[in-house]
């Protein structure tokens, strides 16, 4: 192939002009390779694969600063400001993550800072940093302070190892049926936590029984019976008061309507 002349733009990835001019390429598909030669000083090429070089053509080729370490001061500290540790370490110049700092956290520290920030010669940093607490297992018991007894099994929930008190906004399991007795801090008792729930009384309804001879197509006798306040049926076995020398036409589960049952009979 012979050698042909060829603009090549070195630009950075937002299009910014670093580097270029027209230089002497072999024609035809080449590949990006060749240009090496010709990357400026202090960056690195970003392309790669082939193009097609041809007399008089042009080509933008995008590179970027290779990244030189410089000594920059980090300081370590919590969120008031108070210093933990630091000093002066050797980072990739230019913008960088927050994560580049993980090796040189203080131990018993995790950081709190996220996203990127700016790494210059000579500057300076503060980090934000939290410790990190330690936790220890803490047993659970929910206690029926009606029945007096224990309800459910017992379970481990995790607190930090200073903890000495448990807030019951932490419990997502109470047992079905129960409410607590208490809500707030519950104190942490040789590592148990001691939980009073009762049981929740249920919402109740008085319905009337209309108890209706079907033989002689009238009244025979009123009557009621408790149930649940969300019931919409009403069951034969709980009726306590049929009228003497009646006897049910149906059994089973009968419906309720404006407070009422239509008791055959």
């Amino acid at each position: 192939n012979k050698d042909v002349i060829m603009n090549i733009r070195f630009v950075l990835a937002d299009g910014t002009f670093v580097a270029g001019g027209d230089y002497f390429l072999p024609e035809g598909i080449q590949n990006m390779s060749i240009l090496e030669q010709y990357v400026p000083e202090g960056y690195e090429m970003m392309e790669s694969g082939d193009f097609t070089v041809t007399a008089g053509g042009q080509e933008d080729i995008t590179v970027e600063k290779i990244s030189e370490d410089v000594i920059m001061k980090i300081r370590f500290v919590t969120v008031d400001g108070e210093f933990v540790a630091g000093g002066d370490y050797f980072l990739p110049e230019g913008i960088q993550n927050f994560e580049i700092l993980e090796q040189y956290l203080p131990e018993g520290f995790k950081l709190m800072e996220f996203g990127d920030f700016f790494v210059t010669d000579g500057g300076k940093e503060d980090v934000t940093v939290e410790e990190i607490k330690s936790t220890i297992p803490v047993n659970v018991r929910y206690w029926d302070t009606v029945n007096n007894t224990q309800v459910g099994e017992s379970f481990t929930i995790t607190v930090d190892a200073d903890a000495t008190s448990v807030n019951t906004s932490t419990f997502k399991d109470i047992p079905a049926g129960y409410e607590l007795v208490w809500e707030g801090d519950l104190q942490i008792n040789d590592g148990w936590v001691w939980v009073e729930v009762r049981p929740v009384e249920a919402e109740t309804k008085t319905v009337g029984l209309n108890y209706w001879d079907v033989i002689n197509n009238q009244q025979v006798a009123e009557g009621s019976v408790t149930v649940a306040a969300d019931a919409t049926m009403v069951n034969t076995s709980t009726f306590k008061d049929i009228p003497e020398g009646y006897e049910l036409v149906w059994e089973g589960d009968l419906q309720i309507n404006d407070g009422w049952v239509w008791v055959e009979v």
